[in-house]
């Protein structure tokens, strides 16, 4: 990956992005591909309506296009802006914008990885995730999985009200906040923001680790919402460190939850930051 030039261009148009724009969506197209190594897996970034599809942005397989809805995205925005009790400038409008285009992003590199004959806990994760969201549950490997209409929209339901919990979509919210809180604290200087920037960032991070006001994982509650536990408990992933592992929604410790916020904060916004677990996510406030 040569994330310097993603990051250098978004440096020098994060004031002036018009995702509204096709030469700069083409522009921002050419500069993901090279950065990301998308390849042949990202061929167009458009504008669309995507109501019908309940969706800010969607990255479409078949036809590998990412796609954008400007209005919901503004919804968010304004949504976001109420939640915080920020006015964000226009400027930094452009942030949720990125994040959205890299969640997408993750999904192209995911299809990619789901073509490789690869061993490993993360391409397991992947395969796991497309195989449930078309139908096949139990996971079958031993025959040739077939899917009909019925079980084609139960399975799309079934994305639709736990998509939280697939790996795919884990790593998808954890990689592309990482990014995005990365590039633009590097030139970000108000501080209201900056504090924006990482509670956004934890709150992204940490969510689906809370159930009945205990620490789980996210992942560890996709086997269990497809009865299998089992394959859960095979998983060889006490080796991988705390990124790897919160990006696939992996199993974490309470130490670590803290030690990356004592990490990630400034010592005067720890000292007013107020964390607890609520009964299905962890609640972060300013006092």
């Amino acid at each position: 990956m040569h994330l310097e030039i993603l990051k250098n261009f978004i440096k020098n148009n994060y004031k002036y992005s018009d995702f509204n724009d096709l030469e700069f969506l083409e522009e921002l197209r050419k500069v993901l591909v090279f950065s990301l190594g998308t390849s042949d897996y990202l061929k167009q970034l458009k504008t669309a309506d995507l109501r019908l599809e309940e969706a800010s942005a969607i990255y479409w397989t078949k036809t590998r296009t990412i796609s954008l809805d400007p209005i919901e995205i503004e919804r968010i925005i304004k949504h976001k802006e109420e939640k915080s009790g920020i006015k964000f400038p226009e400027y930094f409008k452009s942030y949720f914008y990125y994040e959205l285009i890299f969640h997408e992003c993750i999904h192209t590199l995911q299809f990619k990885q789901y073509f490789k004959s690869e061993n490993n806990i993360h391409s397991t994760l992947i395969e796991d995730s497309y195989e449930v969201s078309n139908g096949n549950f139990r996971l079958e490997r031993d025959r040739e999985f077939k899917s009909n209409i019925i079980l084609d929209y139960i399975a799309n339901r079934f994305y639709n009200i736990n998509h939280q919990f697939f790996p795919i979509e884990k790593e998808a919210d954890v990689k592309s906040a990482m990014l995005t809180r990365e590039i633009y604290k590097s030139f970000i200087q108000d501080e209201d923001l900056l504090n924006f920037l990482n509670l956004n960032y934890l709150k992204t991070i940490f969510y689906g680790y809370v159930s009945d006001f205990k620490l789980t994982s996210p992942t560890k509650q996709f086997y269990s919402l497809i009865k299998r536990g089992d394959k859960f408990k095979k998983l060889e992933y006490k080796s991988l460190d705390f990124n790897d592992r919160i990006a696939l929604g992996l199993p974490i410790t309470i130490f670590e939850v803290y030690n990356h916020i004592f990490n990630i904060m400034p010592s005067e916004d720890r000292k007013v930051l107020s964390i607890k677990m609520g009964k299905n996510n962890f609640i972060f406030k300013q006092k």
